[in-house]
C-alpha cells in the first residue's frame, strides 16, 4: 500500500511539474531534477531493503537448519 501511495504521489507531483514547466521552463528544471533524485534514492532504498530482507531470511533459514537438524 505504501508503495502504491508513493508512486501515485510521485506521479501527481510529476504532472504538476510538467504544467509548471510550461510557464516557467528554466525554473522547473531544478525541481524536476530534485524529484528525479528523490525517486532514484527511494528506489535504491527499496532495492537495498529487499536485498537485506533476503539475506536475513537466508541467515535465519541456515540458523534454524543447524538448530533443528
Amino acid at each position: 500500500m505504501q508503495e502504491i501511495n508513493f508512486y501515485n504521489n510521485f506521479n501527481m507531483l510529476g504532472q504538476l511539474l510538467l504544467e509548471f514547466s510550461k510557464s516557467k521552463p528554466k525554473e522547473s528544471d531544478k525541481y524536476i531534477r530534485a524529484l528525479n533524485e528523490i525517486y532514484f534514492y527511494a528506489n535504491s532504498m527499496h532495492i537495498e531493503n529487499r536485498e537485506l530482507e533476503l539475506a536475513l531470511s537466508k541467515m535465519r533459514y541456515e540458523t534454524n537448519k543447524k538448530i533443528f537438524i
